[in-house]
């Protein structure tokens, strides 16, 4: 009688589990990726300004350059990569959807504005600053028969400060020349000349606002 042949396979023996290597191995994922999320929303924020002040380009090449050599980048910095596939996963993720949200979170306000100051005019009445009336989009100025020239003046609404400004007048169809003009502390001063009764000056206002510049166009229309 033959016998069976004896199955010497060796028997599978599950590795003791390591609390302390595990924890430890945890701590540094936990550090690892607090720090990726850190340093992805800094270059976020970059992105955005770059792309603010007309760089979008260099922007885009470095958010490629970092996806592609993402893992070396960690080496450099001497940031722990997991050891599971799954692990750096997560933490590549985390990189890129901290960088895209911040950059978006960079090109919108309340960090960025992107709407224009708001430009409102005034006229100097018997030595008092008061609104011009206004109809239809434009500012009445009242003619007077004793009047050579009207003092007036622009007045800014802005979450940043306007830090320079100056005033155009239409001479010809789509042609402005400069007006002397006066920035002082915040407002925009300037004279506009008698005009005949019904005519409409055109004021080409540019404003200096954070690094931009902003233009505004104002519409005078002399009334009796």
């Amino acid at each position: 009688m033959v016998k069976a042949k004896e199955n010497k396979e060796p028997i599978f023996v599950e590795p003791e589990f390591n609390e302390k290597e595990f924890l430890i191995d945890e701590r540094n994922r936990a550090k690892s990726t607090l720090m990726v999320i850190g340093m992805a929303a800094l270059l976020g924020l970059a992105s955005g300004y770059m792309e603010i002040e007309g760089y979008w380009y260099l922007a885009t090449v470095i958010f490629i350059f970092a996806l592609l050599f993402f893992f070396k980048l960690l080496q450099a910095l001497r940031i722990h990569i997991p050891k599971r596939t799954g692990q750096k996963f997560f933490l590549f993720a985390s990189f890129l959807l901290t960088w895209v949200v911040f950059w978006i979170i960079a090109l919108n306000p309340p960090l960025n504005v992107i709407s224009s100051p708001n430009v409102s005019l005034q006229q100097d009445n018997s030595n008092s600053w008061t609104g011009m009336a206004s109809s239809n989009g434009q500012y009445i100025l009242t003619i007077s028969p004793h009047a050579a020239s009207y003092s007036i003046r622009a007045t800014f609404s802005y979450v940043y400060k306007i830090t320079d400004a100056n005033v155009s007048l239409m001479v010809n169809s789509g042609t402005y020349s400069i007006l002397s003009s006066n920035f002082n502390n915040g407002y925009l001063y300037f004279n506009l000349s008698q005009e005949s009764l019904g005519i409409t000056d055109y004021l080409h206002i540019t404003m200096v606002s954070n690094g931009k510049t902003f233009t505004s166009t104002q519409e005078v229309f002399f009334n009796s």
